[in-house]
Parts: structure tokens; sequence; C-alpha cells
């Protein structure tokens, strides 16, 4: 089992339905970035807009060994819900796409993290 992610920790690989499912625990991670919202309840944000806005910022406090590789990602909260807004009242589901190619257009990669809480 690998992971991208030095701060994520594999507990278990199982199959769901033929989907590859990973249980992971994560360290502490300090989470920085620029938030996006669309301007109705309907819409997408500038998604491009925000990511420019982002990779963009100059961090010259942070050393290489405290930023992961590729640390240039979009997340996005409950974004699978049509209802909107949506965050309120259900356990929130993460969207994780990172390694922007820019040539390209798409992120290398997508997870999903679904929180759940240890029995």
């Amino acid at each position: 089992m690998t992971t991208k992610h030095p701060q994520e920790k594999i507990i278990k690989a199982f199959d769901y339905n033929g989907i590859a499912v990973d249980l992971v625990e994560w360290t502490d991670t300090v989470w920085c970035g620029k938030i996006g919202y669309a301007s109705n309840n309907t819409d997408e944000p500038d998604v491009d807009k925000i990511m420019s806005g982002f990779q963009t910022l100059n961090v010259p406090s942070a050393t290489a060994n405290e930023r992961e590789d590729g640390w240039d990602t979009c997340i996005s909260l409950n974004y699978l819900s049509k209802e909107r807004p949506n965050g309120s009242d259900t356990s929130p589901i993460f969207e994780y796409y990172g390694y922007y190619n820019s040539d390209k257009r798409a992120h290398e990669f997508c997870y999903l993290y679904v929180p759940v809480e240890k029995a």
C-alpha cells in the first residue's frame, strides 16, 4: 500500500463493490489557501481564478520540509450533493484534487475522503 501524503497512514485497504477503498488516519495538518464561493446557490465558483490566485501565493517563511510536494491542491466540501447550500447537518465529504498540470489543465489524481468515527 502506498500513499501520496506524508501525513496519511493507511490502516486497512479493501474492495467495496469493485472500488478500491483505503481506511486512513491523518496526523494533525495545517491547511492554508483560498476559499471560493459561487455568487449564488446553484452555480460553481470560478475555480480557475481561485486556483491561479492560490498558486501565486508566496510564503517565504515556509521551508521545503514544511510544505508537501505538489501543494497546489483543490478541496471541494460536500460538492456531491445537488442541494445548495449544503454542509450544516451532514457528515462532510471532501474531494481532494492534487498535482495540477497546467499543460493538461487537469489534476493528476483525485481522492474522495469520507470521515468515519472510531468505535
